[in-house]
């Protein structure tokens, strides 16, 4: 359904996470060629979303820990977020954003004219992390 992967964190106990409800929080990463979504892990509810354009640096600390820098045309707005990982998963993380991130550079260095099928508009990205949100927050009040 969705493309990327997902992996358990937890956030820092920094301002910038504390403000998206993320402090000290155990949480969900997805990443895709789009961008990154965190989640909290117990209630599946979208904390925060960042459009891969918006990454500046990312950086896996060797230390089961994940940082990366959003710019100001981020929809968090600009900041440093930091991740606790598990198992080598900051080196994992890293890998996995520089992949899309490599992959999106080559497709704008090929000066490929956009494909329907592979290139995406903005409301395209809109509508996939909607269906992700929506597909994340748990399902309440329904009854049979």
């Amino acid at each position: 359904m969705f493309t990327g992967e997902v992996f358990r964190v937890k956030g820092s106990s920094s301002r910038q996470l504390q403000r998206i409800g993320a402090k000290e929080q155990q949480c969900l990463l997805h990443i895709s060629r789009w961008g990154l979504t965190l989640a909290l892990e117990r209630t599946r509810a979208v904390l925060a979303q960042w459009p891969l354009t918006t990454i500046r640096s990312y950086e896996a600390m060797d230390s089961n820990e994940f940082i990366f820098e959003a710019g100001r045309a981020s929809p968090m707005g600009e900041g440093k977020y930091n991740f606790f990982t598990h198992n080598g998963d900051d080196n994992k993380i890293f890998d996995v954003i520089d992949s899309f991130a490599s992959a999106r550079l080559r497709r704008h260095q090929d000066n490929r004219p956009p494909v329907a099928s592979s290139e995406l508009t903005e409301d395209d990205i809109e509508r996939a992390y909607d269906q992700l949100r929506f597909s994340l927050q748990p399902i309440s009040g329904m009854s049979e």
